[in-house]
């Protein structure tokens, strides 16, 4: 089982930026990942087991390479995104995957690599570690 998101015209946040950020800031982020997540996505799927999660961040015109532990640190709002909704929150989560814990996501891989088209993008690819 996989699921796929390709989302155009959006990077991720460094740590250093979220950091400076209002929490109101941060909780408008994170709703508009979820929505441009829904939009640009396949159809959510509940992943009841461990996964494996690929980002692949494009940058663009303008933009520059991040550190890899700022690069790690950025796909913090993403995971939340991704995972199933607390009760007491009132955040976004889709619940496509379980939980956020190591328990729950086997491999995590970040990449980065320049836009051939100068476009910013994010690609995050879902896939199951147990067969179908």
């Amino acid at each position: 089982m996989n699921w796929n998101c390709v989302i155009p015209d959006y990077d991720l946040i460094s740590p250093n930026a979220m950091m400076r950020m209002h929490f109101w800031q941060r909780n408008k982020e994170h709703e508009k990942l979820g929505d441009l997540i829904l939009v640009y996505g396949d159809d959510v799927v509940e992943f009841d087991h461990p996964v494996d999660i690929t980002v692949v961040r494009e940058f663009g015109y303008r933009k520059r390479q991040m550190d890899p532990d700022n690069l790690y640190g950025s796909v913090k709002i993403l995971l939340d995104v991704l995972r199933l909704p607390s009760p007491r929150s009132k955040k976004v989560s889709l619940g496509i995957i379980a939980d956020d814990s190591p328990n729950n996501i086997a491999n995590l891989s970040v990449k980065q690599e320049k836009s051939c088209d100068k476009v910013t993008r994010l690609r995050v690819h879902v896939s199951s570690c147990e067969p179908d």
